[in-house]
């Protein structure tokens, strides 16, 4: 904030599900397809205590289980940083993007005048020109999330992070300081 005062703090959050699979995807088309124990805990070790906590009491040998706790962890911990920054939802810039754009330029302070360059810049694929991470090459990966997982999420969210999730995608209801309430 001292190189820019006037800036602000942004979160760009999205539903569980589809974050799930676009990570498992991207996994998957690597060639990582499952994680050791002791590979899960090395990764943890990066969190707070709390988390690891928790992670030891729920410990489920299974990647897809491991994933949905490092997402909902790393949501937590943004929210309880105490960080007033605004949230907004990946879905609202994929229902409207000329109305994000609009609101979203608005939000943080840039004239209207730069809509049109905000919507050039969301047109371009940004994963087109990567050969290990292309649309193509993620789209070869057909993957799912089983429907224990995803209760698994809203239990875990619920219970040991204060989150709601709804609908199929299990979408944050409840997520601070949406700057844009009306959409997920």
């Amino acid at each position: 904030h001292q190189a820019m005062p006037e800036g602000r703090e942004l979160f760009m959050y999205r539903a569980l599900k589809p974050t799930l699979v676009s990570l498992k995807k991207t996994m998957y088309s690597i060639g990582l397809t499952s994680a050791s124990p002791d590979t899960m805990m090395e990764l943890l070790s990066i969190y707070p205590e709390k988390y690891i906590k928790i992670w030891r009491r729920i410990e489920v040998l299974d990647l897809e289980y491991y994933l949905t706790f490092q997402l909902l962890a790393q949501i937590h911990i943004f929210i309880s940083s105490g960080s007033r920054a605004r949230a907004f939802s990946y879905e609202s810039l994929l229902s409207d993007k000329a109305k994000f754009c609009r609101e979203f330029f608005a939000e943080v302070g840039i004239g209207a005048e730069h809509d049109e360059v905000g919507l050039s810049a969301l047109d371009r694929d940004s994963q087109s020109k990567s050969t290990l991470l292309s649309r193509a090459a993620l789209d070869k990966c057909p993957v799912r999330i089983s429907a224990d997982v995803l209760e698994f999420a809203r239990q875990l969210a619920h219970e040991e992070f204060g989150l709601d999730l709804e609908g199929e995608d299990c979408a944050i209801a409840n997520m601070p300081n949406r700057w844009n309430k009306q959409q997920n």
